[in-house]
């Protein structure tokens, strides 16, 4: 007998305006770097749909966004295009067919777009590496997007799992609108060596002394090439040993957030000095402009999670969570070079930056040094209305390469 055909579905509309208290400019009045004061004039329309026949089916959770912000330069020939003026997009969450007890029972096998999510701390979840990080939204810290998988699920009894998972193509980290404030620090120097920082940050002072201060150009941003030596895969055992929830788990992939590989510096030379229109003494002769090449390091990451209930006799239980996750990162080194530059009467050649380090020695941006990322947290229920959550978060998701108090040195 065919089974039948289940279906289920639900959504929301929203509508959000959003204006800024206050101003978030950062930057020089040679390079200003201003945002506008309506951070979101947007409607969203989310649509979910399971589809389930028997031990198939297929779940659909998808946003149409219409984002508010009409371009604001749109040429005369284009203005009879209607998405112009009304931008949308598709924030796809799930998209996935899913089939149980495919070849024997406790085999399930999942495939199309989804989120693979297994992290215990609240918000903050080092080890959830599969999706990257959805950061278009302040308010929703924590949210993931869903990337294209094939999952497979063997259940061992009641209550333990094994999970793999592969994951085709790499997808990066969604920031923020303001995201290009960040460009305005031009002082801050991804260089582990102190030599070559304290080098170019002197360097960078004798340029604006005479006229010619540095600024961030262009910034882009290189994707892993698209083939089968650069699919990520995901691992996971876990179940629950008494009452406690534990797992292991292991990614091997990409950060979702890039680092600094390359900067190419050119000079622009005005014919006449520009100064400060609110100060006439400050003027420049030019500038320095770097362009940088962002790339996303591999890395390894061993995961820890474990959750559960310390018992308090007549008292509610006090619950707990740990969940750890230490870094394997490959090293990644920083090239820079220059066009020819000259300041005060004083030309450098074009090529590559002499960094002070010996020959064919370049900086490191990311050492492979194996760093820890962790939440560990407690929560307590007062009563039917009064809950407590409280967690120690250490390493925040663009917090990339080893330094704190555990590994001083780097």
């Amino acid at each position: 007998m065919a089974a039948d055909l289940e279906i289920e579905y639900g959504g929301r509309f929203q509508t959000d305006l959003r204006f800024k208290v206050a101003g978030h400019e950062a930057g020089t009045w040679y390079d200003p770097k201003p945002t506008q004061d309506i951070a979101f004039n947007q409607n969203l329309l989310n649509l979910r749909l399971t589809a389930k026949m028997g031990r198939f089916s297929g779940v659909a959770d998808v946003d149409f966004v219409l984002t508010g912000f009409p371009n604001q330069w749109i040429a005369l020939d284009d203005m009879d295009d209607r998405t112009l003026y009304h931008p949308f997009r598709f924030d796809v969450h799930s998209l996935y067919f899913e089939a149980r007890d495919l070849f024997f029972p406790g085999f399930d096998l999942r495939v199309g777009y989804q989120l693979i999510q297994f992290g215990v701390g609240d918000q903050f979840n080092p080890t959830n590496t599969v999706n990257p990080n959805d950061l278009q939204d302040p308010l929703l810290f924590g949210d993931q997007q869903g990337v294209f998988a094939v999952r497979s699920d063997i259940n061992i009894g009641p209550a333990f799992t094994f999970t793999a998972a592969l994951i085709p193509v790499f997808t990066p980290a969604l920031l923020p609108s303001t995201g290009p404030l960040a460009l305005s620090a031009v002082e801050r120097l991804p260089f582990l060596e102190e030599s070559v920082r304290l080098k170019m940050a002197s360097e960078k002072g004798v340029g604006e002394q005479f006229g010619y201060p540095t600024i961030v150009g262009d910034v882009n941003a290189k994707l892993p090439d698209f083939n089968a030596k650069n699919m990520q895969f995901f691992v996971r055992a876990g179940g629950f040993v008494g009452m406690q929830d534990i797992g292991l788990s292991f990614y091997q992939g990409f950060s979702d957030v890039p680092v600094a590989v390359a900067t190419h510096t050119t000079q622009t030379q005005y014919a006449d000095p520009v100064c400060n229109p609110d100060d006439d003494e400050d003027c420049i002769d030019g500038r320095l402009e770097n362009n940088v090449t962002l790339e996303f390091p591999r890395i390894r990451v061993l995961g820890f999670n474990m959750a559960g209930e310390i018992p308090l006799g007549k008292l509610p239980g006090l619950g707990y969570r740990i969940e750890a996750a230490v870094v394997f990162p490959n090293k990644v080194e920083h090239v820079v070079t220059t066009d020819e530059v000259t300041i005060a009467g004083v030309t450098s050649p074009a090529g590559e930056y002499d960094y002070g380090l010996g020959d064919g020695v370049r900086p490191t941006v990311l050492s492979n040094t194996p760093y820890a990322k962790w939440v560990l947290g407690i929560d307590y229920s007062f009563g039917a209305h009064v809950y407590l959550n409280a967690q120690w978060v250490h390493g925040m998701f663009d917090d990339t390469g080893a330094g704190d108090f555990i590994t001083p040195d780097y």
